[in-house]
């Protein structure tokens, strides 16, 4: 169905105190202030606000929500009906280095038939969110983390990376996760020139609380990871803690914590 009752991304959910999306988190340099809401990513001038240039998202310009369109558009994401599929303890943030931005987008998923029982969704999906790279002076594409040339079930194409990423000037470092059926946290590095990706090192696998049909009801976000005299520290959010060399992404050690349900 098309009609969608759309939810102001900064008020919060009736009855509680939590936004329905994640907070926006802008990065100041140069003078211009490097926005990114995972839709879009903008600059404007510090003193005057005045917008830069702005860089449209895969979703940005999606308008049909019905079930035969070429893509889902934000609307499917974040209706009325699923306030929590966004997940709001992700953190929208760019991260500015050298002559380029870099910040995740949310990707367009291929229209489907959607299907609900007692207004429950059934095969609703979940965001999906890739890196790009931008000059920071014109907004301009300098690359995407998905590769054409690969197939689509290759990591790089399938690899959601979950808010904020670091950087050794050399090499931009990525906590996310794969969904196959359960959830494979990694992190991962990314040539900070090209995009081209330099290792990948599995984490864990977890699970998240299902609805009763047997598919997670929010994507899930790893926190971003931390960069430390060569080291790479993560929490999965799955009750393991990682520490990665951030050279070659040989694992140094992991640790169990007791995880906490969450209301």
């Amino acid at each position: 169905d098309g009609d969608v009752d759309w939810i102001n991304p900064f008020i919060r959910l009736p009855g509680t105190y939590e936004a329905p999306y994640a907070p926006l988190v802008p990065v100041i340099a140069a003078g211009v202030v490097y926005v990114s809401d995972t839709v879009s990513i903008w600059a404007q001038d510090l003193l005057s606000g005045r917008r830069l240039w702005h860089f449209e998202g895969p979703l940005e310009n999606v308008t049909d929500q019905g079930p035969t369109s070429d893509a889902f558009g934000l609307g499917v994401y974040a209706s009325g009906g699923r306030p929590k599929a966004i997940n709001p303890h992700q953190v929208a943030q760019p991260l500015v280095v050298g002559d380029r931005v870099v910040a995740t987008v949310q990707v367009a998923e291929q229209g489907h038939p959607l299907q609900s029982f007692d207004g429950y969704p059934i095969n609703h999906p979940l965001p999906r969110r890739r890196l790009r790279a931008l000059d920071r002076v014109t907004g301009e594409l300098l690359w995407s983390q998905e590769r054409a040339a690969q197939p689509d079930n290759a990591f790089i194409n399938r690899f959601d990376v979950d808010g904020p990423v670091v950087t050794d000037g050399r090499a931009l470092f990525a906590s996310g996760s794969v969904t196959e059926g359960a959830i494979n946290a990694y992190l991962a590095a990314f040539d900070l020139a090209s995009g081209e990706l330099l290792w990948r090192t599995p984490i864990c696998s977890g699970q998240q609380e299902l609805t009763m049909f047997n598919r997670p009801f929010q994507e899930h976000v790893i926190s971003p990871p931390t960069l430390h005299e060569g080291s790479l520290y993560v929490c999965t959010n799955l009750g393991v803690i990682g520490c990665v060399d951030a050279w070659s992404g040989r694992v140094r050690w992991l640790a169990a914590y007791e995880s906490i349900a969450r209301r």
